[in-house]
């Protein structure tokens, strides 16, 4: 399994991109083939009007959805642990596909920006997509 270094600070940006918190993982997103990744709203299939797309949000987010993808190419739901990332099948149990390795906090991190509203959320990624 492949080990990565990640803060702190890294950690909870995914925790700030969530929509709806879930009381067994930290953060919940789902990814497609095409690219998009977008957080949590409920169980099972999110619609299109639903979903907040937030790949360019977080490089590391953007990563680990790349690995899933790689991983499971038809996309879906991975969910974000305090120990790795975690993918799994109806009814079965979560399979870990990363390992977080926190090391030595980075000197140079971004503030971490948090959200107290959806329609903030949104409005943050439109703005961030032009830049």
């Amino acid at each position: 399994m492949k080990s990565i270094p990640l803060t702190k600070v890294q950690f909870q940006e995914f925790r700030d991109l969530q929509q709806k918190r879930r009381w067994d993982w930290p953060a919940t997103f789902s990814a497609n083939s095409k690219g998009d990744i977008w957080p949590y709203v409920g169980n099972g299939h999110t619609p299109l009007r639903k979903r907040v797309d937030v790949k360019g949000c977080s490089p590391i987010l953007k990563w680990v959805a790349d690995v899933y993808t790689a991983i499971r190419p038809e996309g879906g739901r991975f969910f974000i642990g305090d120990n790795g990332a975690f993918w799994k099948s109806a009814g079965r149990d979560p399979v870990q596909f990363l390992q977080w390795d926190f090391g030595e906090e980075q000197r140079h991190q971004a503030p971490v920006k948090r959200f107290q509203t959806v329609r903030e959320l949104r409005d943050w990624v439109a703005e961030n997509r032009r830049r």
